[in-house]
């Protein structure tokens, strides 16, 4: 989560992907991966631009993509408590301590459901990928009404 944040007055201080590249690659050297999801996730923003939906504001940048992180975490203590690596009391400590850290930055089911697809969306470069994750937010955005 950290070093995405650092990443994104990057991601906002240039329109231009080429140049976010340059200045990304000599700020951290020898990390590809977070390039890739730095340039996925540049694109992936330019992209909702264009779709006009949804609107991703630079406030959604900022509060960065805990809500994928934390996903992932409730994901892995769920999966690790069916295999009977951990009990369902430590599962639940984890599913808590994802909740109580998520929610220091996000404050609405909104924020959260951004914050995950941001972090989602930096795994793919596929439009493909990007307009199956559009149509799920859009769809919880209906519910969330």
């Amino acid at each position: 989560r950290v070093s995405y944040q650092i990443m994104l007055p990057y991601l906002l201080s240039t329109e231009n992907i080429n140049e976010f590249e340059n200045i990304i690659q000599k700020r951290f050297f020898g990390v590809e991966r977070f390039i890739r999801q730095g340039k996925n996730l540049y694109k992936f923003v330019k992209y909702t631009e264009e779709r006009r939906d949804p609107i991703i504001w630079i406030n959604d940048l900022e509060k960065g993509i805990i809500g994928w992180d934390m996903g992932l975490l409730v994901s892995l203590a769920r999966a690790s408590q069916a295999c009977g690596h951990i009990t369902k009391e430590e599962a639940w400590d984890y599913i808590e301590q994802a909740a109580k850290l998520c929610s220091l930055d996000l404050h609405t089911a909104e924020e959260i459901d951004k914050s995950f697809l941001l972090g989602k969306a930096m795994k793919s470069e596929k439009i493909e990928d990007w307009d199956r994750l559009l149509l799920c937010y859009s769809l919880l955005a209906k519910y969330r009404k």
